[in-house]
């Protein structure tokens, strides 16, 4: 008869004189033990030092589905996880508790019928290992992970949905949540990727989020949402969704939806919508590659105080970038390739209605099959723009279309010539009020609607 050997390290949920397989086993051995065991069956551990294999928790043996899930939480929330016994400390509340476990998530294809809610108080792991859209999957038509908790921790697993559910959910209107890091998981074919309905504090960065999903990490307060902010997602991954980023705010603005940094990846929008679309937001940062886009690149819209900085846009669908009723926007230090590719006649950054924005150290370069209209357009409902050091090199009608009457054009560095010619000077159209005037080489050439 075959023999496998197996050397007992620590096993500690046997008593000191329990039998396995009819053998005695030493649950505090002074030496290491070896046991025979039958090649027909198998030595399985659902549970080692507060780390929970979730396919062995399943309601029904090797059925992959949500019980597995469901089963292994509520064993951890029901016995007291760790070594200073402080799970029954401040009167034994959940919020008080400290549930504290890793659950690892083996390889295989693991179905949601209904949510899995991690409940307040525990603080857990949930780790998959995945790659692209295999490995650890979570699959089904559910909504599928729904953290009620802190500081929970969910990696490599992938999402494949049906476009109906949300895969994970951080926080429900009665509850916030904080804390919580979820990276390196992979959503394909979900509706939300990552909702954002109560939750600050987060980090939700090198997450990929794959063709079919409709949107990638979203909160919209007109639909329920109370928070979301101070988020971090950096090195995303976006690819044929409505939008990879989608955060609408209250009117006014309110710190519940403030502090925002995310860059990455956003390739082949799909919809009429911004791959990063943020409204009535304060405070984001915004970089990254946008490139082969079907509608614009960035869209700020009611917000203030936000930075778009260090991109590289690559054949956008119109307007790459479209600044709002905004406050405060800086664009700068970018470059636009081919703008105007899918629709012509819109400029490259478009501003409406806004004040206090700042356009500077912006390149466009080649045209494409459609040009941009205009490098930079600035309606006459915005003031106190700041432009200075851009290079527009892709428009069919002007590099500038600036009507702001307040707008600051700067040159930077000094000025020195021993002659100035009108070849030096501007060329275009400025727009005051009624009054058209055509300017070449520095000239007025004609003027309409002027008294």
């Amino acid at each position: 008869m075959l023999i496998r050997t197996f050397v007992l390290i620590m096993l500690a949920t046997f008593a000191s004189s329990s039998s396995f397989l009819g053998q005695a086993i030493v649950s505090n051995p002074s030496s290491s033990q070896t046991i025979s065991q039958p090649t027909s069956t198998s030595l399985g551990v659902n549970k080692l030092n507060n780390i929970y294999y979730v396919n062995q928790w399943c309601a029904t043996s090797g059925v992959l589905d949500d019980t597995c899930f469901r089963r292994a939480i509520a064993d951890i929330s029901s016995s007291c996880s760790d070594a200073t016994n402080s799970c029954s400390s401040g009167g034994g509340t959940p919020q008080d508790a400290k549930y504290i476990a890793e659950l690892i998530v083996p390889p295989g294809s693991y179905n949601f019928s209904s949510p899995v809610v991690i409940p307040r108080g525990m603080n857990i792991a949930i780790h998959g290992a995945q790659t692209g859209v295999y490995g650890s999957r979570i699959s089904g038509g559910s909504n599928d992970f729904i953290v009620r908790a802190d500081d929970v921790d969910i990696k490599n697993l992938a999402f494949v949905g049906n476009k109906s559910n949300t895969a994970i959910t951080l926080g429900v209107p009665e509850f916030a949540i904080f804390d919580t890091h979820i990276n390196n998981c992979w959503f394909a074919g979900v509706g939300v990727g990552i909702r954002l309905v109560n939750a600050g504090g987060l980090d939700l960065s090198h997450n990929t989020f794959d063709s079919g999903t409709s949107y990638g990490i979203y909160s919209n307060q007109s639909e329920g949402d109370v928070m979301a902010n101070y988020v971090i997602a950096d090195d995303l991954r976006g690819f044929q969704q409505i939008s990879t980023v989608s955060i609408t705010g209250p009117s006014p603005g309110t710190a519940n939806y403030q502090g925002y940094t995310f860059s990455g990846i956003f390739d082949n929008s799909v919809q009429s919508s911004a791959s990063i679309s943020l409204t009535r937001i304060i405070g984001a940062k915004i970089s990254g590659i946008f490139t082969q886009n079907h509608y614009q690149d960035i869209s700020i819209s009611g917000s203030s105080a936000v930075v778009i900085s260090n991109f590289h846009v690559y054949n956008p669908g119109q307007t790459s970038i479209f600044i709002n009723q905004s406050n405060g926007v800086n664009t700068s230090n970018g470059v636009i390739f081919n703008s105007g590719t899918l629709e012509g006649g819109t400029p490259s950054i478009s501003v409406v209605g806004s004040a206090n924005t700042t356009v500077a150290g912006i390149t466009s370069v080649n045209g494409g099959s459609a040009h941009a209209s205009y490098g930079l357009s600035i309606d006459s409902a915005s003031g106190a723009s700041r432009i200075y050091g851009n290079n527009f090199n892709a428009q069919t009608v002007d590099t500038y279309n600036v009507q702001d009457p307040t707008a600051l054009f700067e040159i930077k560095g000094a000025l020195s010539a021993t002659s100035v010619v009108a070849g030096n000077g501007y060329s275009g159209t400025a727009t005051v009020g009624g009054c058209s005037i055509k300017i070449v080489s520095g000239i007025v050439v004609s003027t309409f609607g002027c008294n």
